[in-house]
């Protein structure tokens, strides 16, 4: 693994705690930059007037969508900084939320892109989209020219939400908008995340360009071993009784007009549903209820698809309960984000 810096624009956020006269300050961090937390607030210190005071939170952050708004008012927070992750915009909260996308200090290598050009070409691949997570943005365009050069139709696509060539768990139109002209994506993102959201959306071949380890993964494997375990989950889930549906509480993720449409349809087909509320969605908090025999997530779409190799119990996204309330055959299913 390379040794990695980011880019936490000091100065910039230090100026803009000042113009907005905030006093408290409340810091969001992924759970891959919460060791960088101790210099953030040294460095921040450095440039506030005294008196300023900047707290840390120490949960979870897992995206635009989990912005600590409940935090940031029983502190009395008057701005709350989200490191990491693309804007957001929230109508109706009084908070004002700064987002800094702490862009990674890494680079491609030659030996990499010399990788990736020999991939492609053995799978005579030649049109292909270009994405990356936002710590990493600087780059996408880089390998773009990269790959022109060699002879590749290399496109950017234009994201709604997202800037341009951009992608979160959630949100893939950035590469969507160029699907039809491309025969398969690279993604630039380290690990598997990004990679098999990115297939699901698209239905395309996936390059994962990891510069972490300076490598590339094709992830067509992870993609087909969860693929069969939502057909088993789903499969699981067809002869229960009783059905926990699941409501986030968090920011971004609340959805409780869709939980409350789905317990009627549940209710209408013969069978029992009960409504959860709940901030984390773990394991352990759903073992709390054992009579419980399949459970329907309403909040972050990825949840259902990432976690299904740990969930005991079937855990399902909405569109899935076609499957089993109304019995459509299982050959048609197709994962969605």
């Amino acid at each position: 693994m390379k040794e990695v810096g980011y880019f936490f624009d000091i100065k910039r956020v230090a100026s803009l705690i000042k113009l907005l006269r905030a006093r408290k300050v409340l810091i969001q961090l992924p759970e891959g930059l919460k060791r960088y937390a101790i210099n953030i607030v040294k460095e921040l210190e450095k440039f506030l007037p005294k008196g300023v005071i900047v707290f840390i939170s120490g949960e979870k952050a897992y995206g635009a969508c989990d912005i600590a708004f409940e935090e940031a008012k029983m502190l009395k927070a008057d701005l709350i900084i989200h490191y990491g992750h693309t804007p957001r915009y929230y109508p109706g909260e009084d908070i004002p939320v700064l987002y800094i996308s702490a862009f990674s200090n890494l680079t491609l290598s030659e030996k990499l892109c010399n990788k990736l050009v020999k991939v492609l070409n053995e799978a005579n691949i030649k049109r292909v989209g270009v994405t990356a997570v936002i710590q990493h943005s600087p780059l996408h365009k880089e390998l773009r020219s990269i790959l022109r050069k060699h002879g590749f139709n290399a496109y950017i696509g234009r994201g709604y939400g997202v800037p341009d060539g951009i992608v979160i768990g959630c949100n893939y139109t950035s590469a969507m908008n160029i699907n039809d002209l491309v025969d398969a994506h690279i993604i630039i993102a380290g690990g598997l995340f990004h990679g098999l959201g990115l297939r699901i959306a698209t239905g395309k071949k996936v390059y994962v360009l990891d510069p972490y380890r300076d490598d590339i993964i094709d992830i067509e494997k992870e993609y087909r071993r969860v693929y069969a375990l939502s057909i088993s989950h789903i499969l699981r889930a067809s002869k229960a009784k009783v059905f926990g549906i699941i409501v986030c509480l968090k920011s971004g993720q609340f959805n409780i007009k869709t939980a409350l449409k789905i317990k009627q349809r549940i209710v209408e087909h013969g069978r029992k549903a009960i409504i959860l509320t709940m901030r984390d969605i773990t394991w352990d908090k759903l073992l709390s209820f054992p009579s419980i025999e399949v459970f329907v997530n309403t909040g972050c779409p990825r949840l259902a698809l990432d976690d299904r190799r740990v969930m005991k119990i079937p855990i399902i996204a909405p569109h899935e309960l076609e499957f089993i309330l109304e019995r459509r055959d299982i050959a048609g299913y197709q994962m969605r984000i």
